[in-house]
């Protein structure tokens, strides 16, 4: 399975100035490589490679090779039954 995290700002958001400051802190290529180094999920930013940990850069289940990719996808949007997946979900957890 292939995810994304997007960062956005809602419409209505009350201070959209703070949230595009906070979105470029984070693209920041030693800002980003820092919080890669943090949580250990990989980072789409380029620039911040020469600043992630090496361990974090080889590792291929943070950094899958080409091959893996190849065969990972997203998973399809459901549509209204995406209430009914979270409901079910919500249960197998608990």
């Amino acid at each position: 399975m292939l995810w994304v995290d997007t960062m956005a700002i809602p419409a209505n958001a009350p201070h959209p100035c703070t949230a595009h400051a906070f979105i470029n802190f984070l693209l920041d290529a030693e800002n980003g490589a820092e919080l890669t180094n943090y949580n250990w999920y990989g980072s789409p930013n380029a620039a911040a490679e020469e600043f992630i940990w090496p361990e974090i850069l080889e590792d291929p289940a943070i950094y899958p090779p080409p091959e893996v990719m190849e065969r990972l996808e997203f998973i399809a949007d459901l549509g209204e039954l995406n209430a009914l997946y979270e409901q079910v979900f919500t249960e197998a957890r608990g």
